[in-house]
């Protein structure tokens, strides 16, 4: 019994490890592939600060699509969007949310999961009326810079964490900084 239990133990770490190595190396082939479309959701957790004002944290949730250019360069359009309290107990809400064009650099070889990119598009926040007060909505140009990692977890499908910072041009000015996981399906 303890010998079959054994070789069990033993196949399953030899299948795992064979699982990591094909992985990997199915990563570089496919995530290479030029031409590749990669559609995703993305949630996380997301921070705005109007100069001057205290900030606003909370959940942010979205979804991207990218094409591949080649090996290294992908360009997408990105959407994400961001609920929060005007103040502590307010029932005055902000909906904050993003349109935004992005290209991407990913690194070569086996780091070609990392990648390193831009962003530039559209910030609009709105505020519903309340009783008297009325709605109100506003947009500006925003651009920043992006970081994230692609881990293959099976074929097509990849998941892992994304990093953004934008700055939009709004008076007063506001930076918004975006942690999110990423799910992402590639065809």
């Amino acid at each position: 019994m303890l010998k079959k239990n054994l070789n069990k133990i033993s196949l399953l770490a030899a299948s795992v490890a064979f699982m990591g190595l094909s992985t990997q190396s199915f990563a570089a082939d496919s995530m290479g592939a030029m031409g590749a479309i990669g559609v995703a959701g993305n949630i996380g957790f997301g921070s705005i600060s109007a100069s001057g004002a205290t900030g606003q944290s909370g959940l942010t949730f979205g979804a991207n699509v990218n094409y591949r250019l080649d090996p290294t360069w992908e360009v997408g359009v990105d959407w994400t969007m961001q609920s929060y309290a005007i103040a502590t107990g307010s029932a005055l809400n902000v909906t904050f949310m993003t349109f935004m064009a992005e290209m991407d650099y990913h690194l070569a070889g086996d780091l070609n999961p990392l990648y390193f990119g831009i962003r530039a598009g559209l910030g609009m926040s709105s505020i519903p009326a309340i009783g008297a007060i009325p709605s109100s909505s506003s947009s500006s140009f925003g651009f920043g810079a992006q970081t994230g990692y692609d881990y293959m977890i099976m074929q097509n499908l990849t998941v892992g964490p994304k990093l953004a910072f934008t700055y939009f041009t709004s008076n007063p000015s506001t930076i918004y900084f975006q942690a999110l996981a990423s799910i992402t399906y590639h065809f």
